[in-house]
């Protein structure tokens, strides 16, 4: 062989090396960016299937109540219970907030006051409420707390049952954004 062939082969060899070089570089560079790519795409579909569990487990919770739903359960239960309608002073349903570690849900809150009725009525209001909505909590209202507090003025019988102020302090945890 000679010497220009020998130079010409490698003269080709150096190039090739060159342009292997060149794009060897580029395609680990594109190797490297497909791998982040993957790996945000692998992180995005976990936060998806994530999303995923946390609705599913959202929908197994009542949807919200309205207002309207509230008065009628109270209504039937007053009514169940042989309080008269009179004895209704005040319901006052709040807005709702965010239950803290549980994305979806929102605990509501009410206030109901009955007006000029015994401690019996108050049981039996209690009694039929507790039958209408069952417990657990999700599955409807929940009495949190109760003042008692004794009637100024009115019927005051010795021996008998004094007209009480009853204020009932209600709640209820529902799926967020249901407004039915």
């Amino acid at each position: 062989m000679n010497r220009s062939l020998w130079m010409l082969w490698l003269a080709v060899v150096a190039v090739t090396s060159v342009a292997l070089t060149v794009s060897g570089r580029e395609m680990m560079a594109a190797r490297n960016g497909a791998r982040t790519r993957l790996i945000a795409f692998q992180g995005l579909t976990d936060r998806v299937r994530e999303y995923d569990r946390l609705q599913a487990r959202a929908e197994r919770w009542p949807p919200r109540p309205t207002d309207t739903s509230l008065a009628q359960e109270v209504s039937a239960a007053m009514a169940a219970a042989g309080l008269p309608p009179s004895s209704l002073a005040n319901l006052s349903p709040d807005t709702g907030t965010d239950v803290p570690g549980a994305i979806g849900l929102v605990r509501l809150r009410a206030g109901l006051t009955l007006n000029n009725i015994t401690l019996p009525q108050v049981g039996r209001f209690l009694s039929e409420w507790r039958r209408r909505q069952p417990a657990p909590a999700p599955a409807g209202w929940t009495v949190t707390a109760i003042d008692l507090t004794p009637e100024t003025g009115g019927d005051k019988r010795v021996g008998g049952d004094l007209p009480l102020r009853a204020v009932l302090s209600l709640e209820a945890i529902v799926a967020k954004g249901d407004t039915r």
